[in-house]
């Protein structure tokens, strides 16, 4: 037996007796407990790169999102479609009456314009606006044929948040990108969050308005404190007739903040939330926003690179996974909101919430939330085909030596 060796406490193991706030104290460790913590290491590196294989991999997630997407997609047509039907016939019957016929391209029906059914609670929302006296070129602009401002809203974010989407769905499945899917990502979870905000269910319909016009109220404020900082007078100007237009709309109903001197946002009402805030009522939780900032700002810290593998010169088994980890909430986002979508239109979007189960599931699996079923599985096939045994008498040999 080989005499015991002293182990700083660095080395992960300290006595019982070992001071924890000495940074200084050492540890004796016979050659068992040293040999018990190499194959423990060694062990736990061969079973986390089974792990790594058993993950649904970058191009299977890749490729399954962009299946949910085309699925999604058709879906919303179907349901657009439908809503658009009677309306696009009425047209054609009228202009087949007329000699010479009316209209023009720009007065067609568009079948992909948000339209719902009188019962829906985006009608009854548009109804009670109109009885509330809130001018016509806000709720219904002139040959804007969304069905009022928040579905306009709805549908200029949801095909913006589906694209970026789509391209994270690209982006995943080429092993020679990192970093692209994790900035998409965030960019859809900032859409996804500013949505559900706007379409939360069980919102007033004059707080829902409300927050439809400090939406664009943000919009306009940012192109007006951009031309400031220019110097374009011209743009500065149209910036601030939009932005006076709608107060002048909203008149005594809510406060109205904006000091266009220091350029701050305007708004009205209460202070809108940050994009946080909206983020973890989405979720649960904003730490992937927050976290992707790095990535989109590259300002990216040392963990972000050793993830990656790009401080050591060793590639991490694991990257594929953070990366899914890390856009997971990108696709979190914008299943949550077929369900808040469907509940305001009262469309019909069944057929994607039955796929949505999967994709997710799968993307989880994928983000390292089934790791320990895997371990389990590498574990017991370890034992089975005896690599583990073989493991522990290449280690009894290296400190003991070969048996006499």
């Amino acid at each position: 037996m080989r005499p015991s060796t002293r182990v700083g406490t660095l080395g992960g193991m300290r006595e019982e007796d070992a001071s924890p706030a000495d940074p200084d104290a050492v540890v004796e460790m016979s050659p068992e407990q040293i040999r018990s913590v190499v194959m423990e290491l060694r062990e736990g590196s061969e079973v986390g790169k089974m792990i790594a294989v058993m993950r649904p991999q970058r191009d299977v997630l890749g490729s399954t999102l962009d299946l949910w997407l085309d699925l999604f997609q058709a879906n919303l047509f179907q349901q657009t479609a439908a809503a658009s039907q009677a309306i696009a016939e009425a047209q054609a019957r009228r202009r087949a009456r007329e000699n010479p016929p009316s209209g023009g391209a720009d007065d067609d029906v568009q079948l992909t314009a948000w339209r719902v059914a009188h019962d829906a609670p985006a009608a009854h929302d548009l109804v009670q606006w109109r009885s509330a006296g809130w001018a016509e070129e806000i709720l219904q602009p002139y040959r804007e044929q969304d069905e009022g401002p928040v579905l306009r809203f709805a549908h200029r974010i949801m095909d913006a948040a589906l694209d970026h989407l789509r391209g994270v769905a690209v982006l995943m499945a080429d092993e020679r990108l990192d970093r692209p899917p994790l900035a998409l990502s965030r960019v859809v979870l900032d859409a996804a969050a500013h949505l559900h905000h706007v379409l939360e269910p069980g919102l007033d319909p004059e707080e829902r308005l409300v927050r439809i016009l400090n939406e664009l109220l943000a919009r306009a404020g940012e192109d007006y404190r951009a031309a400031m900082r220019e110097g374009d007078r011209s743009r500065q100007d149209e910036a601030a007739e939009e932005i006076t237009a709608i107060f002048e709309t909203v008149g005594s109903r809510r406060p109205m903040h904006w000091n266009r001197q220091r350029g701050s946002l305007p708004f009205i009402g209460a202070r809108p939330p940050f994009t946080s805030k909206m983020i973890d009522d989405l979720l649960g939780g904003s730490s992937a926003w927050t976290q992707l900032s790095g990535v989109v700002h590259n300002k990216e810290d040392d963990g972000w690179r050793i993830m990656l593998g790009l401080t050591l010169g060793i590639e991490n088994p694991h990257k594929g996974q953070y990366i899914a980890l890390q856009s997971l909430g990108a696709v979190l986002g914008v299943v949550v909101l077929t369900d808040v979508i469907e509940g305001y239109t009262h469309w019909d979007l069944s057929a994607t919430r039955e796929a949505s189960g999967s994709l997710t599931s799968l993307w989880a699996a994928g983000a390292g939330m089934l790791d320990d079923t895997y371990r389990e599985r590498a574990m017991q096939q370890r034992r089975d085909d005896g690599s583990s045994e073989r493991l522990a008498v290449e280690l009894a040999r290296a400190f003991d030596g070969p048996e006499p």
